[in-house]
């Protein structure tokens, strides 16, 4: 029977006895004869038996039986059934222990009963002189009939003693047991006959076989024993007794194509191991004797458990696997051509091939497929595109026609192939078009390659772990944005620290030392200049009366006048105070209004989520301002300097007005005075001029220009000013290594998002021993040599000098460091650091450097600082490596190869996923070795669809169905299809015309190549 959905898991059970079988314990069951009773225990078998080897000692009737109840109308429920016949081999006969050493052929349902009997049971019985296997010199010989087997037992059990007949059988059981047959002649007779060429296949029972004991003279031929069967039989308690089995065959390194068979001897209803029902066997394969053959070949279509993964699959989600494509032409369609009308192909849930000849709509089924599967891929059509079937001129053909997709579940999705897909909408078929394969491999930059790589890498997230984002990057954003805050505080902690930096080492750079050390010597010329012209001293003259009362009063008045211009002073440092507390002040009441309007944006945003937990976020924080404090303090403070201001004014009471009467009035006085007075008045004067000017050369340290000053600058330049250059240069380093660690944290982010691919890829499987797939997430540079001769000029003297050099000598400061650890990127800073301020072409020039001087024009120390120090150019990037080859370095091939291998096994996406031509832009042995392989091992978990013409996707994939697309332009452009398994006669007829060319085409180029093995 051929399956037009092709090759499908059913349940074989190849080893049922019949009541006809030599040895047996069937019973009838109540009014029922002990047939009736098997038939009806076969028709109620569970639904997943679907194919019965029927199976007798020596004889056929018990098939031909089964056959006739069958072609009367029972057992609609086995597909197939196929005649086995089991013989006692004679290798191991003459000892007792080891006569049940069991040979099956199995015949394919094509060979009658009439001919297994005629051709081969009647010729061995009529070829061979059969010899018991018991010593005694017994002679028998003729046909093997019931008869013959009893006379045979009746002869072996008289020469038998009396006492021992209680160990003896029946004399048809013990004729049977010593029936021995040579299995080398057995097979040899089936190959040379013409009526079995390719009809037959041979099993040998694991229990018996296993019990001959392993020695140096019995090993080679226990080997040869099982070796030359195609099928190993056994009978397993449970499925792990099977496995055990298997992994002992594989263990002697024999052939472990092990079968789990009923071995039925009992009906169902009884807890013998042997009975009717109890078989583990699944084989996938069109129920034929040509889908069992495929199993010598593939072994993956053998399943023992008690459900195949596959059909767990599509019960747990049948709104992922197609059940069928139908297409119809709209009803009144004007359009006389035919193509797509009446289409209706039933999809196998596995991997589906879509064969034919060029331009004979294999494409156009894919896109249709896509279309209605709603893909986003749609751009990429290659046949339901404006320029092939939905050209607007002179028609639309699209709009004629209109295609159903029907899942598992019942459920449709209809579509006018005219139609646009709805992006809007969930994508239910996962679809890759040749020209979209070829453009995202094709493109020099791979940015669209990429982005496909992160939608497969975001489909491993767990949607539970997606916190709303709709793709890798959006979550990436999302669970680092608290790690950003924290990034962009430390930057802003590192400007200031730059700030305070770049203004230490201009500080420190020798020129500056000079600079002011000569500020300082000419101020303290200045001094010894000024303190030269000092006034000459002029006594006071002895005088009495009026004028003594003059000058009395004129030095009470100097008096009060030095006390008013103090007082000036201390007003003045009063106002400077005022002024200062008042902007601090001020400054942190704003920072405590910026503190509320934060909390309230914060509890405005996060409202929501509170609520939606009915949580109350009173409960959780509040926050308490009392600005009263401050604020009163900045008003008592702004009344001081109103007063302050008001005593420095012009008012009549001002102290400068104060001051002004009191030197008119000494001016009045001065008048009076006699000339000796006068002259020492002017000198009290003078002396007061220059007491002042001397005391502003002197100055204090705090103000600027003063010999003070400078005196303060040079010993801070000689004690302080290096220990605070380390101090700040140790703080910025601190804040630097933190900021290294937040951008470890997103490190840890990506690999987090990425554990789910790299543990698949990392993982001990052997499918990627050919294709290396490395995917880790690092710290690298981007962009960075770019900006940062942004700010050095290579015309500068230095390191960097000259483009070329320049460039180079930044690349291998960069080849040699390590990035990727804290240690190691703070010594490539450093580094950087030690070749602008030395010039490091040579060993001897040791020559501190001004960084200005290295800057191009519009750029300070600071704007370079904040560049190097915020590492806004050391990002997270993964890499992703094919062997050696990162992914800039890969061909189109090597990326179509790669994409197709995470599409195949690291998209996590279970809908269906179709494939225009995957082979285009790959080599046949990357087809082979590679994608065929991962084909293989996705199938079983996602339905795959693929158009080829490539043997190796098609055939060494063992696509499970296979769909034979054409178009006959003759018959109005009507599109026909073939559908089938591979072993469907018909579709490997197709196969091998489509994808291989034809069979002598085929044949010729095998005998071309031909070698010798070495």
């Amino acid at each position: 029977m051929n399956d037009k959905r092709g090759s499908k898991w059913r349940k074989w059970d190849l080893h049922v006895h019949t009541p006809a079988s030599l040895i047996q314990s069937f019973k009838a069951d109540g009014d029922n004869d002990v047939w009736e009773t098997y038939i009806k225990d076969l028709e109620s078998l569970p639904k997943e038996i679907q194919v019965l080897g029927i199976n007798d000692y020596i004889f056929i009737d018990g098939y031909r039986k089964v056959l006739d109840y069958k072609s009367k109308g029972r057992l609609s429920n086995i597909q197939l059934i196929l005649p086995v016949i089991e013989f006692r081999i004679k290798k191991f006969a003459g000892h007792r222990q080891f006569k049940r050493i069991n040979l099956h052929i199995i015949f394919s349902e094509e060979v009658t009963p009439e001919i297994i009997q005629a051709q081969f049971l009647n010729g061995l019985s009529a070829k061979y002189s059969l010899t018991p296997g018991l010593n005694g010199g017994i002679s028998w010989g003729g046909l093997i009939t019931s008869e013959s087997l009893l006379d045979l037992g009746r002869q072996i059990k008289a020469g038998v003693p009396a006492h021992e007949l209680q160990h003896f059988g029946s004399d048809l059981e013990e004729g049977f047991n010593n029936l021995n047959c040579d299995e080398d002649e057995i097979i040899s007779f089936l190959e040379n006959s013409t009526y079995f060429t390719d009809k037959f296949l041979i099993a040998i029972g694991k229990t018996e076989w296993d019990a001959f004991s392993w020695n140096d003279n019995s090993i080679a031929e226990k080997k040869d024993a099982i070796n030359k069967c195609h099928i190993v039989f056994t009978s397993s308690e449970s499925i792990p007794a099977f496995y055990k089995g298997k992994e002992k065959l594989t263990e002697q390194h024999v052939n472990n194509l092990l079968l789990d068979c009923s071995d039925a001897h009992h009906n169902s209803s009884t807890k013998m191991k042997d009975r009717i029902g109890k078989c583990y066997t699944w084989i996938k394969s069109d129920p034929s004797f040509e889908g069992l053959k495929q199993i010598l070949h593939e072994r993956d279509r053998v399943f023992i458990g008690e459900k195949p993964e596959l059909i767990n699959r599509i019960e747990g989600n049948p709104t992922k696997f197609i059940e069928k494509i139908s297409i119809t032409r709209i009803p009144n369609s004007p359009l006389n051509e035919l193509w797509f009308d009446g289409l209706d192909i039933s999809l196998n849930a596995g991997l589906v091939a879509i064969i034919g000849n060029k331009g004979n709509g294999k494409s156009a089924l894919a896109d249709i497929i896509g279309l209605c599967g709603n893909t986003h891929n749609a751009d990429n059509f290659s046949f339901l595109n404006s320029e092939k079937f939905k050209k607007r001129k002179p028609s639309n053909k699209a709009e004629e026609f209109e295609a159903t997709l029907t899942w598992r579940n019942g459920t449709t999705n209809t579509k006018r192939l005219s139609e646009d897909v709805d992006r809007n909408l969930t994508e239910r078929v996962k679809y890759i078009p040749q020209n979209f394969l070829e453009t995202l491999c094709s493109v020099e930059d791979g940015i669209d390659f990429e982005k496909e790589l992160r939608k497969i890498i975001f489909s491993h997230t767990p949607q539970s772990d997606r916190i709303g984002a709709n793709s890798l990057d959006e979550l990436i954003s999302n669970k680092s944005e608290v790690i950003q805050q924290s990034v962009n505080k430390i930057k802003n902690e590192i400007t200031t620290l730059n700030n305070k930096i770049a203004d230490i080492e201009s500080k420190r750079n020798p020129n500056y030392r000079k600079t002011i050390q000569d500020s300082h010597d000419k101020k303290k010329i200045e001094l010894e200049a000024h303190d030269k012209i000092k006034p000459n001293a002029v006594p006071a003259p002895q005088n009495s009366g009026l004028q003594e009362a003059i000058n009395k009063q004129i030095e009470t008045l100097r008096e009060k006048l030095l006390q008013l211009e103090k007082t000036i002073v201390e007003k003045n440092q009063e106002k400077t105070d005022l002024n200062v507390s008042i902007n601090e002040l001020t400054k942190a009441d704003q920072a405590i209004s910026n503190l509320s309007n934060e909390f309230n944006s914060f509890i405005a945003s996060q409202k929501p989520i509170y609520e939606k937990y009915n949580i109350q976020l009173d409960d959780i924080v509040t926050l308490n301002i009392n600005s009263e404090p401050i604020t009163s303090l900045i008003s008592e403070k702004q009344k001081g300097l109103i007063s302050v201001n008001n005593s420095l004014g012009n008012s009549d009471d001002s102290l400068p007005s104060q001051i002004k009467n009191i030197l008119d009035e000494i001016t009045t006085l001065k008048e009076k005075l006699d000339e000796p007075s006068k002259l020492h008045q002017q000198y009290l004067s003078n002396l007061k001029v220059w007491e002042t000017g001397r005391a502003a050369i002197v100055g204090e340290k705090q103000v600027e220009g003063t010999l003070a000053y400078f005196e303060e600058v040079l010993r801070y330049i000689d004690n302080d000013l290096k220990t605070e250059f380390e101090t700040a240069r140790n703080a910025r380093r601190a804040l630097v290594e933190n900021l290294y660690d937040k951008k470890n944290e997103i490190i840890s982010l990506y690999r987090q998002l990425f554990k789910p691919v790299t543990d698949f890829i990392h993982a001990d499987n052997n499918l990627t021993d050919n294709y290396k797939i490395k995917l880790d997430v690092s710290l690298r540079l981007q962009g960075f040599i770019e900006k940062f001769f942004d700010h050095i000029s290579v015309g500068a003297k230095g390191s960097f000098i000259g483009k070329e050099d320049g460039y180079k000598k930044l690349e291998q400061i960069i080849e040699v460091s390590e990035l990727n650890t804290k240690e190691g990127f703070i010594l490539f800073i450093q580094e950087l650091i030690t070749h602008l301020f030395y010039d490091r072409r040579t060993d001897q020039d040791n020559a501190s450097r001004n960084l200005q001087d290295q800057l191009k024009k519009g750029y300070g120390p600071v704007d370079f600082y904040n560049f190097l120090f915020s590492m806004d150019y050391l990002n997270p990037i993964y890499k992703l490596k094919l062997g050696d080859k990162e992914l800039s370095e890969l061909s189109p091939g090597e990326r179509g190869a790669l994409l197709l291998i995470f599409y195949l096994l690291l998209d996590n996406d279970n809908i269906p996923l179709v494939i225009d031509q995957p082979e285009e832009n790959l080599d046949n042995q990357s087809v082979h070795t590679i994608i065929g392989k991962f084909i293989k091992q996705v199938k079983d978990k996602r339905q795959i669809i693929i158009v080829t013409h490539n043997p190796n996707l098609a055939i060494v994939c063992d696509a499970e169905q296979i769909i034979h697309i054409k178009i006959t332009k003759e018959d109005a452009n009507k599109v026909s299809y073939t559908t089938g398994a591979i072993e469907n006669p018909t579709i490997n007829n197709s196969v091998v015309e489509i994808l291989e060319g034809t069979f002598p085409a085929f044949d010729n180029r095998t005998e071309k190549y031909k070698v010798t093995k070495r």
